[in-house]
């Protein structure tokens, strides 16, 4: 959790959604990516907005 709290902090995201992606070494945790979005692709699926009831695609088009 910290080293994507130092990623976002140093990119100077302070609101919105964030992806981020950390992959785990034997040397312990590697940042991969942060970036200023929601998660993508079909993943996005997973994705449930509460008593909304829709999509993160449902929600932007409402």
């Amino acid at each position: 959790r910290a080293l994507v709290a130092a990623g976002v902090e140093a990119l100077g995201l302070d609101r919105g959604p964030v992806h981020a992606e950390v992959r785990f070494g034997p040397d312990g945790p590697v940042l991969i990516e942060v970036a200023g979005r929601s998660i993508g692709g079909l993943c996005s699926r997973a994705l449930t907005f509460g008593m909304l009831r829709g999509s993160l695609e449902e929600q932007i088009i409402r």
